[in-house]
């Protein structure tokens, strides 16, 4: 049986909220990083660029690999004039 990771996700609407459980939860395989979450999500490649995620609070690359439990939130670009 393959090993997995349940992590919470607190997203802008624009990404593939069908992806999240009915509590916000995505469940992927285990070692999966960062930037596995955004693909899941279909983030558009040129914002996991430049747009920010956080775990647990704490600023987030690409490459970091996520645990079971953690809070991941993935903050949108605001646009202004």
């Amino acid at each position: 049986m393959e090993r997995s990771v349940r992590v919470k996700v607190f997203a802008p609407a624009f990404l593939h909220l069908s992806a999240l459980d009915d509590e916000g939860y995505v469940t992927l395989p285990e070692g999966a990083d960062v930037q596995t979450l955004l693909k899941a999500l279909h983030m558009p490649m040129p914002l996991r660029h430049i747009g920010c995620c956080t775990v647990n609070a704490v600023r987030a690359k690409l490459k970091d690999t996520l645990k079971d439990g953690d809070t991941v939130s993935i903050l949108a670009l605001a646009a202004g004039g």
